[in-house]
């Protein structure tokens, strides 16, 4: 991690927290499209409507788009996962990490909103 380590805001360590923060990341960036950060990686239809079914760490809740993830590099470190996000690393808090769904695509991905130097979302590690 030689790069520049730069903060990552857990939201809210409650779930009810976390659920409100992220619904109202993604409605405000509701907009959002797909930059060409899925370019190269040939998904098929059904992997890209599996972006879809994301839900909210400790949730329900469906959260999240092909156009608003982005492929990380994610490593453990010190009991948490620490994601390089456009050369600058990110220490991603536990309740920000999706551990109970299968990520279809085999690379971390990171749904993420900049603010400054710091940055908020959801992290669903590579599977296996």
């Amino acid at each position: 991690m030689s790069s520049e380590i730069k903060a990552f805001i857990a939201t809210v360590q409650v779930p009810l927290g976390i659920v409100a923060s992220v619904l109202i990341f993604f409605v405000s960036g509701a907009h959002a499209t797909d930059n060409g950060q899925w370019k190269g990686y040939h998904l098929t239809p059904y992997q890209q409507n599996w972006f879809s079914t994301v839900r909210v760490p400790q949730s329900d809740v469906i959260c999240c788009t092909i156009a608003d993830g982005y492929p990380v590099i994610a490593e453990p470190h010190r009991d948490h996962f620490w994601i390089n996000y456009k050369g600058h690393w990110y220490e991603v808090p536990d309740a920000a990490v999706v551990h109970n769904q299968v990520n279809l695509i085999g690379v971390p991905i990171a749904w993420l909103k900049v603010i400054g130097d710091y940055v908020t979302g959801i992290l669903l590690p590579s599977s296996g």
